[in-house]
């Protein structure tokens, strides 16, 4: 019997010869710690193994310490300390999740869990549930939110369905001293960034829930979201960034539909459309930070089904916005809380307070609210309101299609300081429907502006005739919004009560304060302050001073210092300018 054998050589070819090489992680595995999420793919050279801190952007073989344990010259030694905190009283537990934890240990301080998913179905009020410091990857993921078709089909890290108690609410919250990071790219390794289609966009989804707290987080392409009737949520201390969606009414906390929140000490920024259309009918991700759909992508959004359906209809409020750093997101406030229908002992739906807003875009381009007060804000450098309030809709029959719409009702700013801003609010309506045809005339339904100090961007304008899209005026009333029996004296006018301001301007008094649409008009008009006061305006006490050099009125913007000097002429207007002007100074 004969064998033959046949010897094959296979000879690369051309692609094999430019297949990249893969490159590895070198050096041992360093004890008491696990590798940064995606840390040994992608490598463009060897790199030896090395423990840090905290893991960074880049993919160089970084290896970042267990829980229990510290970073201590090039090393992770025990942090013997680390067992003791659990602060649950009142019958509740402590449950700890750590980035090289796992979902079969028994979630001890010793022994962390990887995610939520072994106590978010069993979670009662009272319980801590503590994440230790560091980037989490993959072994994070927890529930996918998947009660609408539209929702992207990636892990949240939490979807929380189960309610605290009164004075014992369930705790998310980073473990005392540490920093966990949540990039939800990161969670979700199989979404691709590059898409144009979402990735996971909730970190924390809070659906029909009471009484839950989330605390101290950084959250990388990801949101908190509130949604469906949930009660009495804080969201404190965290910060949250760096989100592209095509969801509408997008933010980086989102209050849908819930009473009783409270936003709290929190830095958020940069979220965006994630497509853009590239000018040919198409489209392309945003990696530009573009603008597009401003209106519909906030820093903070608010949603009230009063807005859609009327009064009484899946009402929102009341909520409190205190403390925050707020910064480049097209809109920094989104709100579409029509009614107010919920509020405080002091009669405020949405209460605005102690918060810095600065970089790219505006304060709001919608602005659906009533009862709402904003006091002691800085908002430095960006854009006012661009549709405060909603127009007055008519059917074909004559008659206004939306009943029982306020929209901008009672809203107050008092003791704010606006710098380098082209107008301060433009008015769309504010027609206080009460029932079809019956408007309110109660004193309290009015704009009030008090006490505040605002910096006109140079080029201010004068009165008498202006552009569409001309800019250097403090309010502006629209067309669309101004059905009125007499077209000079506006219902915008009429409700306007601006009292012992100072607005900084390179006009002075002369200063076109209001830009005036009206039906049948051809032209747009500037209105000085006096005319506004003649055609129904409430005003008394605002100063304009005409020199805008910021070292005569403010003691050190340069540190954020936007106390009022002893010399400057805003000190004569009445109680104005900041009343805390020390929480924004910087050393």
């Amino acid at each position: 019997m004969r064998v033959m054998i046949i010897l094959l050589v296979f000879l690369p070819s051309s692609c094999d010869q430019n297949t990249a090489t893969r490159y590895e992680c070198q050096g041992a595995v360093l004890p008491n710690s696990s590798l940064c999420p995606g840390d040994d793919t992608g490598l463009t050279a060897e790199g030896m193994r090395v423990a840090v801190e905290r893991c960074t952007a880049e993919t160089s073989c970084e290896y970042q310490c267990h829980s229990n344990y510290v970073f201590d010259n090039g090393a992770c030694v025990p942090d013997e300390p680390a067992a003791t905190v659990c602060e649950a009283t009142n019958g509740g537990r402590c449950f700890y999740i750590a980035p090289e934890g796992d979902d079969l240990n028994d979630g001890s301080i010793l022994a962390p869990f990887a995610s939520t998913n072994p106590v978010i179905d069993t979670i009662e009020p009272g319980d801590f549930i503590y994440f230790r410091g560091g980037e989490y990857g993959s072994n994070a993921k927890g529930q996918v939110v998947n009660y609408a078709d539209w929702l992207p089909p990636y892990f949240s890290v939490a979807y929380i369905r189960r309610s605290g108690e009164e004075g014992n609410p369930i705790t998310f919250k980073a473990y005392p001293g540490e920093l966990p990071v949540l990039d939800l790219y990161k969670v979700n390794p199989e979404c691709d960034p590059d898409s144009l289609d979402d990735c996971a966009n909730d970190a924390f989804h809070v659906r029909g829930a009471d009484y839950i707290r989330i605390s101290g987080f950084e959250i990388v392409h990801g949101s908190v979201v509130v949604s469906d009737n949930s009660r009495y949520t804080w969201i404190e201390n965290n910060h949250i960034h760096d989100l592209l969606t095509n969801r509408d009414n997008n933010g980086l906390i989102m209050l849908y539909f819930t009473q009783h929140a409270y936003v709290r000490n929190n830095i958020l920024h940069d979220t965006y459309s994630r497509s853009i259309p590239d000018g040919s009918d198409g489209w392309i991700l945003n990696e530009t930070r573009d603008h597009h759909d401003a209106q519909h992508n906030g820093c903070i959004t608010t949603l009230s089904g009063d807005i859609y359906v009327g009064y009484d209809h899946e009402t929102s409020g009341d909520f409190e916005i205190t403390g925050n750093n707020i910064h480049d997101c097209p809109v920094h406030l989104f709100i579409k809380n029509a009614q107010g229908q919920v509020v405080n002992e002091s009669g405020v739906n949405i209460w605005v307070r102690d918060n810095y807003f600065h970089g790219e875009g505006r304060l709001a381009q919608h602005m659906h609210g009533s009862n709402i007060l904003f006091e002691n804000n800085l908002f430095k450098d960006i854009e006012g309101i661009s549709q405060m309030g909603q127009e007055e809709q008519y059917g074909e029959d004559g008659l206004l299609s939306i009943l029982n719409e306020i929209s901008a009702r009672n809203i107050r700013f008092q003791n704010n300081v606006f710098t380098q801003v082209s107008y301060v609010a433009i008015i769309w309506g504010q027609g206080f429907l009460l029932e079809n045809g019956v408007f309110s005339m109660e004193p309290e339904d009015t704009f009030i502006f008090h006490n505040n100090v605002v910096v006109l961007a140079p080029g201010s304008s004068l009165p008498g005739e202006m552009g569409w899209n001309q800019g250097g005026f403090i309010f502006s009333n629209s067309y669309a919004g101004m059905i009125d029996t007499d077209p000079q004296r506006s219902k915008t006018l009429s409700r306007i009560d601006s009292g012992s301001n100072c607005f900084i301007n390179d006009q002075g008094d002369t200063l076109a304060f209001l830009k005036h649409w009206f039906n049948g008009s051809e032209t747009i008009t500037g209105l000085s302050y006096t005319e506004a006061l003649l055609l129904g305006m409430t005003g008394s006490g605002d100063l304009f001073p005409s020199d805008t050099a910021p070292s005569l009125h403010f003691t050190d913007p340069s540190s954020n210092d936007y106390s009022l000097k002893p010399g400057s002429p805003c000190t004569f207007a009445q109680n104005a300018g900041l009343s805390d002007p020390s929480i924004f100074v910087t050393q």
